[in-house]
């Protein structure tokens, strides 16, 4: 008989439900654990913002819309989403938010369970830290405020009281505490606890999230996990703040150094200019010079026009050799002024590389050392482009003096040509012509220093908040739906898997569904555990569940052998204590109720058990009948006082080759005899799985009844059932002892005690 699908559902149910104990008292604790969870876990919340990354706007002629101040060339800066994302999560970046927040102090409010984070205005007092020692890190101290002027400092050394604003030295560090307004009332203990920068830093940045919304927008979504959200938004806030600020001072860097650079030159220049006026005055008055001689007018103007280009060479051959002193000096790591007007792209070039170098070298050098492999590689360029600078330097400077020449030669020509025009009016022109080289410079460098001032004041950030910080309300964790799910999913999935690895560690039969896989021999019925005191549970007014498991057993037996004559039932097991002799005894006394006269023989000859069962003793059984010729049934056939027509016979005297024994011709006289005066004869025989003394009774019976006995017999023990099953006639099985709660269960819940009627259900 198969188990049908829905039926193996059923009984897969019924070994866990079973133990439903377990599942309720496993949810019980795991709600409990979770609700205590929930009720001390520290909330975190999320805050968070957007920042847009502004590019420069291109107009429609090409240009950028600040072009003004882009033609100076002094500030040009790039900006990429990747690169202000890296930016924003440098740890540099948030070591110097925490020392502007002062985060490396926090307070902790005293709690039973926990202590509390507070902050900001929540912070009755406030810790100004003198000099701190690493060995702070490990200490907490607190703080019992006593009244507005003093407080009692409690720490691993000692409990000292103190007044607010005292200097107070301790082995860790000094420092202060200060008492906030309206805070002298608190009397709840305040936990001080300083931290690491760096540490905390590292902590902070994996909390911090920033990624771009999508790759076709500059918009960042910045995000900060924290317990406490003001402390979250001040920190998202200052990063902000901090990015922008340490941006501008990289862009007005280059600024900054070219307006020192000329305000430098421009005092040398100023007092020079005045000196030349000096000159041109006090010799006009020394001569009283009027208007220039007419004669000399041609000569002037050719002369005046070569002193002009000569001037010009002289005024870049001036700025040129200025810049070549400001590369050559020992010891520069700054950045190189602007050409100044110099009409050279490859010293532009070279100059705008360097100072790109330079400013790349300084935001290395905020998170690295100097031995760094990068600054290194930085400082060999840097190397380079300053020896191409000075080469390129002396090349032009080479070609202005060439030109220079020129100039100063034909100058020269015509100079001679006015030696007729009177010596102090040439030394009037000459000083003169001093005095334009002077003020042409000296306007070239004020116009620059304005140009560098415009550029310096409109530089602005790149950045732009779209979303100011705002807080979400609802906790990111700890979640409480979430929580509650995995407490029930534990306390379900624990007991189960426990009953589950119970079932696979246990080898042992449990269900009649276990046998069915493992063997084809028919299913007999099955037993459940008796309650009954005594190996005879089955009598004419008996009406428990064993009894009428029994009578079930005896239905099923007929219809199993209806086919057959059957007279002489085998009875055998595995091993031994599987309920062989329980069961041969209970079946007689079912089949003798239907008034046939049933035999039960003890034919167990090394271990015997059925008289002793059943509280009889009897000196000679089958040994003797077989050995003895005198011995006849009569003489070794006993009665059963319990139940009426029941016989039994017992083993009789141990013998000493009990295998060989049941091999003589007189068992088979003895079986034919009882056949002729009993309805049954029901052999007990020895276990298989042990001696093969049933195998020799075999050829005697009509059927064959292998019992397994629940949670004694092993699996691989049917391997015998399935080896012997074709030595054996109309072999059957009956699962025996099962429990009330596991056996397939025949319905048997009504007992007569009670006078309901008996329902059975199969």
């Amino acid at each position: 008989m198969k188990i049908g699908g829905d039926d193996n559902i059923r009984e897969n149910l019924q070994k866990y439900l079973r133990y439903w104990y377990l599942f309720v008292v496993a949810l019980i604790v795991s709600f409990l654990l979770a609700f205590i969870y929930l009720r001390y876990a520290t909330p975190m919340y999320e805050v968070s913002s957007s920042l847009l990354i502004k590019k420069d706007a291109k107009s429609s002629s090409g240009k950028s819309e600040n072009s003004s101040v882009n033609d100076l060339e002094i500030v040009k800066s790039t900006q990429s989403v990747d690169n202000k994302i890296e930016e924003l999560k440098s740890k540099a970046l948030l070591e110097r938010v925490i020392k502007e927040l002062s985060l490396n102090i926090t307070y902790y409010l005293d709690g039973p369970v926990k202590d509390t984070e507070i902050y900001g205005s929540s912070v009755p007092i406030r810790v100004l830290i003198e000099r701190l020692n690493p060995s702070a890190y490990e200490e907490e101290i607190k703080i019992h405020i006593i009244n507005g002027h003093s407080f009692k400092l409690e720490d691993n050394i000692s409990t000292t009281v103190y007044a607010f604003g005292q200097k107070i030295k301790r082995g860790y560090g000094f420092f202060k505490v200060i008492l906030s307004e309206g805070s002298s009332n608190i009397s709840q203990p305040i936990k001080v606890k300083f931290k690491n920068t760096s540490v905390l830093a590292e902590s902070y940045l994996t909390n911090l999230t920033i990624d771009a919304v999508n790759i076709n927008t500059d918009v960042l979504k910045m995000g900060f996990i924290t317990p406490v959200p003001q402390k979250g938004i001040d920190i998202l806030n200052k990063l902000i703040e901090v990015a922008n600020k340490e941006e501008l001072e990289d862009k007005n860097g280059i600024a900054l150094n070219t307006i020192k650079f000329i305000d430098e030159r421009l005092k040398y220049i100023t007092a020079d200019l005045t000196e030349v006026e000096k000159n041109v005055e006090a010799l006009k008055r020394q001569n009283n010079l009027a208007d220039i001689n007419s004669s000399a007018q041609m000569y002037l103007e050719q002369s005046g026009m070569y002193g002009q280009q000569l001037a010009e060479a002289e005024t870049q051959l001036s700025v040129l050799q200025s810049l070549e002193n400001y590369v050559n000096r020992s010891g520069n790591q700054g950045l190189v002024p602007s050409s100044l007007g110099i009409a050279d792209a490859t010293l532009s070039n070279l100059i705008t590389k360097y100072n790109e170098l330079q400013l790349e070298r300084q935001r290395i050098l905020r998170t690295a050392q100097e031995g760094n492999p990068v600054v290194t590689n930085i400082d060999e360029q840097l190397a380079g482009l300053k020896s191409n600078i000075r080469e390129n330097l002396g090349n032009v400077k080479r070609g202005l003096q060439i030109t220079r020449n020129n100039y100063s030669s034909n100058t020269s020509q015509y100079r001679s040509k006015m030696q007729s025009v009177p010596g102090v009016e040439r030394e009037l022109q000459q000083i003169q012509r001093q005095q334009s080289v002077k003020q042409n410079l000296y306007l070239y460098l004020l116009q620059k220093r304005e140009e560098s001032a415009l550029a310096l004041a409109a530089t602005v950030s790149n950045a732009r908040v779209i979303d100011k910080v705002n807080v979400n309300p609802n906790p990111v964790s700890p979640k409480t739906q979430l929580i509650y799910l995995c407490a029930f999913l534990v306390g379900i999935g624990l007991p189960a898997a426990g009953i589950y690895t119970k079932g696979l560690l246990n080898n042992k039969i449990q269900t009649l569904r276990e046998i069915e896989d493992l063997t084809d021999v028919r299913i007999l019925g099955e037993l459940s555990r008796s309650e009954i005191k005594g190996n005879l549970v089955v009598k004419s007014n008996s009406r428990t569940t064993i009894s009428e498991l029994f009578r079930l057993i005896r239905t099923n037996l007929r219809f199993h052998t209806a086919h057959i004559d059957n007279k002489v039932i085998l009875v055998t097991s595995t091993i031994s204590g599987e309920g062989k002799t329980f069961f041969c005894s209970n079946l007689g006394s079912t089949l003798a109720l239907t008034d046939k006269k049933v035999v039960v023989l003890e034919f167990d000859l090394r271990n015997p058990k059925l008289l002793s069962g059943l509280d009889m003793v009897s000196n000679m059984g089958i040994t003797n009948y077989i050995i003895e010729d005198g011995i006849t049934i009569d003489h070794i056939i006993k009665p059963v006082d319990e139940s009426d027509n029941l016989f039994v016979i017992g083993a009789g005297e141990m013998p000493s080759s009990p295998g060989e024994l049941l091999l003589h011709s007189r068992v088979g006289k003895l079986i034919d005899e009882l056949k002729e005066r009993f309805d049954y004869v029901i052999l007990d025989t020895s276990p298989v799985g042990q001696v093969a003394d049933a195998l020799a009774l075999v050829s005697y019976s009509d059927s064959s009844i292998y019992i397994v006995r629940y949670n004694y017999t092993s699996k691989y023990q049917l391997n015998t059932l399935n080896e012997i099953s074709d030595k054996l006639k109309n072999p059957m099985v009956v699962l025996n002892d099962a429990e009330i709660n596991n056996y397939r269960g025949y319905g048997y819940t009504y007992g007569y005690d009670t006078n309901k009627r008996l329902k059975l259900i199969s």
